[in-house]
């Protein structure tokens, strides 16, 4: 079986290698007949946002976050940003981009977070299965998460080779119904650690990096989960995206965005349920545990057998949906938006606590369909939607600020945040 998983992952290295070679090769005379980009892909134009922001999480609670953001310092394309949260969720994170190694080819990011209260909803089963409110609550009381890239650039933005390497832990100490009710506290909780390092290429045949208007571009990339300790599982992900923009007038644009995202466990951990109760930090074997503790228990297990995709759900995948509600070992997913772009003047402003200049404000109406499932015959057999809109402003500092509202079968959510969903 090792023999058989080493083969496997020798044969998917080489693929990579080879559609690499074969990316670099097409794209020497690709660049000469690219699509040209709208404007530069590399933005120096300097902001800033200082601002403190009272949010509610569905199964966490209130909070305040104070977020401050500075982009282009000192005419460079570095960026920096903190957030601070204080409330039901306290902690913060720092986020180092754009750090430019060798100017525009070499680029460095990184990230680093520390939480010492949170909590993340936990459905009683994976897949797509559950109700809405057929969840219990994780109390977490410490989690730290470092992240690290490094982007190799070309042809302006239009081929790009990256690694990424990202270590995290947490530690679960009680679990709590989705009213909030604490139903169990575990007396030696421990710290599950986890770790992935990512490898891809992005192919970009667009007119423009950040905010596309016409064009196609493809991403593919492979991200490995060692074992960790004894206990856990080795498994390997392969996700593949495509972008097709299709220009509508002269400023607006009908975008599509499809995702397959499927894992692979090379090497199986522990999957005893008494044994991961003890490893957990709780104090009963499985036959006597409680059903909510069993179902974290069934999870561990189910994770370990077949892995664990990015799920759906939150920001940018059925933006309907809270994060994380949708998890499994292989996800498809598809989303289309039109983008009407209007007010498409340079527009500078400088407020106190926020410094920019727009250059197009965006009233976007977008579908979300997706489906997840722990083997791939399963997958479609049960899906989700979400529709809605939102309003962006792009500028000319790379950022674009993006308010989200979206509906579905489950109720609705509101996202606000700093990027596109893809």
């Amino acid at each position: 079986m090792i023999k058989e998983n080493s083969h496997i992952n020798n044969t998917i290295a080489q693929r990579i290698l080879l559609v690499t070679l074969w990316s670099l090769l097409l794209l020497i005379p690709f660049d000469a007949f690219a699509i040209e980009r709208r404007q530069a892909q590399f933005k120096s134009d300097s902001s800033y946002l200082i601002l403190p922001l009272p949010i509610s999480v569905p199964g966490i609670g209130q909070m305040v976050v104070f977020t401050g953001l500075a982009a282009n310092i000192a005419d460079t394309n570095l960026d920096l940003a903190a957030m601070k949260a204080v409330g039901d969720a306290e902690g913060y994170m720092l986020w180092l981009s754009d750090l430019h190694l060798i100017s525009e080819t070499l680029i460095l990011e990184y990230y680093h977070s520390s939480v010492s209260k949170s909590a993340i909803t936990n459905h009683s089963e994976r897949g797509m299965d559950t109700q809405k409110d057929d969840y219990t609550i994780l109390g977490i009381n410490q989690q730290e998460e470092d992240f690290g890239s490094i982007r190799l650039s070309l042809f302006d933005r239009r081929f790009e080779l990256f690694t990424e390497y990202v270590r995290g832990s947490s530690t679960i100490n009680k679990i709590m119904d989705n009213e909030g009710n604490v139903q169990t506290e575990f007396e030696n909780p421990s710290a599950q650690s986890t770790e992935k390092t990512t490898t891809g290429i992005l192919i970009d045949y667009t007119d423009d990096y950040l905010d596309a208007r016409k064009g196609v571009r493809l991403h593919i990339q492979r991200s490995h989960s060692p074992r960790t300790d004894d206990n856990a599982s080795d498994f390997y992900i392969i996700d593949k995206e495509l972008e097709i923009y299709i220009p509508i007038g002269d400023y607006s644009v009908w975008a599509f965005h499809a995702m397959t995202s499927d894992a692979e466990v090379t090497k199986t951990g522990v999957t005893d349920p008494d044994k991961i109760a003890d490893e957990l930090g709780l104090s009963c074997n499985y036959d006597v545990c409680t059903q909510d503790e069993k179902n974290l228990i069934d999870h561990k297990i189910v994770e370990r057998k077949n892995g664990t995709v990015e799920a759906l759900g939150g920001m940018d995948r059925l933006r309907s949906y809270p994060e994380n509600r949708f998890q499994g070992a292989h996800v498809r997913y598809f989303s289309t938006e039109f983008r009407f772009n209007f007010a498409n003047k340079v527009t500078p402003f400088n407020f106190w606590i926020w410094k920019d200049i727009s250059t197009s404000i965006q009233w976007a109406f977008f579908y979300d369909l997706g489906t997840i499932a722990e083997s791939q015959e399963d997958l479609w057999k049960k899906s989700a939607y979400s529709v809605g809109t939102g309003l962006r402003m792009i500028t000319a500092s790379g950022n674009v600020y993006r308010a989200d509202w979206a509906t579905g079968k489950e109720g609705s959510e509101l996202t606000v945040i700093f990027e596109y969903p893809w």
